[in-house]
């Protein structure tokens, strides 16, 4: 109904009640107190409110050595789509993929035809991502490791992302990230032994003398963001000769 109409319907009502009442009465019922809108809101609010489903948990039997390692972007994309709910943007991966064929191709036939072409392959990547959804990846080098602290024996991890803050691939895939939803805990790398604490000193301060390697279970993403939400399960420091100097 417009505003107009309701207008009228209104009017309508007041002149028949004031017909058949006196005007004190007429009065009296205007005055009455009304149930708050705030309240009739919040009631609404409390039904429709949904409880929030749990983020999948890694299987801690799955061997670290089963984890796949990470190596680009278009693999964090496919990654991303096994994970989430939200639907495959073919278009979108298309011209990740096939640039060339796709994103400059002026005939759109041809381009109708490409993405034709390409959508059993998109989703074969993606179902085959959904088989396993265990990775590993290099998350930081010697120069994102902090001087060590001698009070609480560690050595801070700053690439370690969390908390909002995503990695990515430069690679032309960088609307595809991820995160991880437990990484703040992994940040401080404890080292209690001290010939280690001294070694791993004296490697940061030379550069790219080790990696930080991440070990993560990529089963949930980012509400609105091509983001992988990750659990974080193991850390590592590797040296260029591939020996695990610490891990946690």
């Amino acid at each position: 109904m417009n505003k107009k109409l309701m207008c009228v319907a209104i009017a309508a009502v007041m002149l028949a009640a004031c017909s058949k009442k006196q005007e004190s009465s007429a009065t009296s019922a205007a005055a009455a107190p009304q149930p708050p809108a705030q309240s009739a809101s919040a009631a609404g609010s409390e039904q429709k409110a949904m409880p929030v489903a749990a983020a999948p948990k890694a299987d801690k039997s799955v061997p670290f050595s089963d984890y796949k390692k990470l190596t680009d972007g278009k693999q964090l994309m496919f990654a991303y789509y096994a994970a989430s709910t939200a639907p495959v943007e073919y278009e979108k991966v298309a011209a990740i993929l096939e640039p060339q064929k796709y994103v400059y191709e002026q005939d759109e036939f041809k381009r109708r035809d490409v993405l034709a072409a390409l959508k059993p392959q998109i989703d074969a990547a993606v179902e085959k991502a959904k088989q396993s959804k265990y990775y590993k990846i290099a998350v930081g080098s010697s120069s994102d490791l902090d001087k060590y602290d001698f009070e609480s024996k560690s050595f801070l991890c700053k690439s370690v992302p969390f908390d909002g803050a995503t990695q990515f691939f430069t690679d032309g895939t960088n609307e595809y990230r991820f995160t991880f939803a437990n990484g703040e805990a992994f940040r401080k790398f404890k080292i209690d032994n001290e010939e280690l604490a001294r070694k791993l000193e004296s490697l940061r301060t030379k550069y790219n003398s080790f990696d930080v390697v991440a070990y993560f279970f990529a089963g949930d993403t980012k509400i609105g963001e091509k983001t992988i939400s990750g659990e974080l399960m193991k850390l590592q420091i590797v040296d260029k000769q591939g020996n695990v100097l610490a891990e946690q």
